[in-house]
């Protein structure tokens, strides 16, 4: 996700987005009675002719959010307040939102938890380093904010029925995982992707897992039908970037829950609950405070949302950590079940 403008004060972000990831978000921060604003198209229906569809720039007070996972469409339903002279105030107009699009998103306040996830989804981006590779190319690249190509090896091999052939091809994937190391070793990348066609990728991944767990341990595969920056184009257009930062994301929230349940087990500086939490961080004793989205969902429907964020503003003013852990994976549904607030302490406050 691409923030454009954001001025929370005022209460307006505008933002562009980029993959069927920021359409999960934009439903976790967008609430009904916030304004949205965007190009969209309607049917212009103008009195004694068949109704037109044209594009336009329209505001709606949102009454209604649905998120369609199926066809990756967030579906955001309400009645339209500002628009040009052709089109009805007060009728009713939904903005199907897909990657591509731009909005405007207009709050009476943006609460902590809304303003952390909405800049937490501009800084996922991860730095990977992109391998892909066929039984004779390797083509790396790096992908930040953009995408850089560094460099193609092309290795010089002998024909199928060259008795050499075996050991020019171990040879080959020696010098790869040798280019991989040093560009690790330069770029710092958090993940490692190889791919292409055919069964170089595998054969590659076989011998690092054999010479080097630690690196195996920090790779990602996949399939490409192509090779070169082709490759890394279409490693990029098939979504596959979105998955690599997803499970990072999972990895990272398992570890704050399992140190959260490890400790719970040992009976340390530990507090759950929306009581004991509460005034753990009015006493200032929180060290990390972990919140279940799927508890702030819950609170939200029922209109009890606003303890929570009281609380999460008194551990931000005490310095505290705030995480907020999802419920799309395992770990995230054991704490959500587990009462889905804990706090893992600085000091015994009791």
């Amino acid at each position: 996700m691409k923030i454009i403008h954001k001025d929370f004060k005022k209460g307006v972000v505008k933002l562009r987005i980029d993959d069927n990831e920021d359409l999960w978000t934009i439903k976790k921060i967008i609430s009904v009675g916030d304004i949205v604003s965007g190009s969209t198209t309607r049917v212009i229906k103008k009195e004694g002719r068949e109704g037109q569809r044209k594009k336009v720039f329209l505001k709606i007070k949102v009454e209604k959010i649905e998120f369609m996972q199926a066809v990756f469409i967030l579906k955001i339903l309400g009645k339209i307040i500002e628009g040009p002279d052709d089109v009805p105030l007060g009728s009713y107009h939904s903005f199907n939102l897909e990657p591509g699009l731009k909005i405007i998103i207009e709050k009476d306040s943006w609460s902590p938890y809304e303003q952390k996830t909405l800049l937490k989804s501009e800084r996922k981006a991860l730095k990977l380093l992109i391998t892909v590779l066929d039984s004779k190319e390797a083509t790396h690249a790096l992908l930040n904010k953009g995408v850089k190509e560094l460099f193609t090896h092309n290795a010089s091999l002998p024909r199928k029925d060259d008795p050499s052939r075996a050991k020019k091809v171990k040879d080959y994937y020696q010098e790869v995982i040798k280019q991989l190391k040093d560009l690790i070793n330069n770029n710092k990348p958090e993940k490692i992707i190889i791919a292409g066609p055919g069964f170089a990728a595998e054969e590659l991944l076989k011998v690092i897992k054999n010479q080097d767990k630690d690196l195996f341990g920090k790779i990602f595969k996949a399939h490409t039908n192509h090779t070169g920056m082709a490759g890394v184009k279409e490693l990029i257009n098939a979504g596959i970037i979105s998955k690599v930062i997803s499970d990072n994301e999972v990895s990272e929230e398992s570890s704050i829950v399992e140190e959260f349940l490890q400790q719970v087990s040992k009976d340390r500086l530990v507090a759950y609950g929306l009581k004991e939490v509460s005034k753990a961080v009015t006493a200032g004793a929180v060290k990390t405070l972990i919140i279940s989205e799927g508890l702030i969902i819950d609170l939200r429907e029922r209109k009890r949302f606003k303890a929570l964020e009281d609380i999460i503003n008194m551990a931000e003013e005490t310095k505290a950590r705030v995480e907020f852990i999802s419920t799309r994976h395992e770990s995230g549904m054991q704490f959500y079940k587990f009462g889905g607030i804990g706090a893992i302490l600085r000091y015994n406050y009791e």
